[in-house]
């Protein structure tokens, strides 16, 4: 589950032993004005510079959404969470989690609903 503003989004899985993640963020210059606090030098090179503000959020949501899933405490947006490609024919973005020694692959897909961008992971 997530929200902002007015807006909430619910993720229904059929599989209760899977975790998944669901964020939905509003899209706005304020994730472009911190993009330093969770995105890397070379995520930050990722973002295509037509649209910086849509983009900075869609990669902080994915690493929310991302966040959610791991349910593992205490791991940071900005070195725990990468993201390593981004499809943008098929809305997909390859997301990295890195936790002690281990690497997880998550793809994360994303739509926009009414100036709002909702993330939810596989």
């Amino acid at each position: 589950m997530s929200h902002t503003d007015n807006y909430s989004a619910v993720l229904i899985n059929e599989n209760v032993n899977e975790i998944r993640g669901l964020d939905v963020e509003r899209l706005s210059e304020k994730a472009f004005r911190n993009k330093s606090k969770f995105l890397s030098d070379d995520e930050i090179d990722l973002l295509p510079i037509n649209d910086l503000y849509f983009y900075s959020t869609l990669f902080w949501s994915a690493k929310e959404s991302v966040y959610k899933k791991s349910n593992i405490p205490n791991i940071f947006l900005k070195s725990n969470i990468k993201i390593a490609n981004i499809d943008f024919e098929n809305n997909i973005i390859n997301a990295e989690l890195l936790y002690k020694d281990i690497i997880v692959k998550i793809n994360v897909f994303w739509s926009i609903y009414d100036s709002m961008v909702v993330t939810y992971t596989d």
